[in-house]
């Protein structure tokens, strides 16, 4: 068995705690600006470690239709900013910290 994937999901899971811890000292911060600028500045190295590591990943991505981007501006504008904006952080802390749980459930 190959322990780099899960060393992998357990050092993501450990940065997501000190985040958060760091998060709480510094804060109080305005939730949905802090999860747009965390999310913003993420989304090239995950873009880039994407397209470096995984097969098809640059053809699938020239080869999207207008329903893969509606799809995707949906997840974005729905899921994302329009949730954080509608629930208070006290809502959605208790889902968010639950989060490295179920990646570290999935990935095994």
């Amino acid at each position: 068995m190959n322990a780099l994937p899960i060393l992998l999901v357990v050092a993501a899971a450990f940065s997501f705690a000190v985040a958060n811890i760091l998060t709480k000292r510094d804060g109080p911060f305005d939730s949905l600006m802090l999860t747009g600028w965390s999310s913003l500045l993420a989304m090239p190295q995950i873009m880039l470690v994407s397209l470096a590591l995984e097969h098809g990943k640059a053809a699938s991505l020239s080869t999207a239709d207008g329903h893969a981007w509606l799809a995707l501006a949906y997840t974005v504008v729905i899921g994302g900013i329009a949730a954080f904006a509608q629930c208070s952080m006290n809502r959605v802390a208790p889902f968010a910290l639950l989060l490295p749980v179920f990646r570290m459930a999935s990935g095994v």
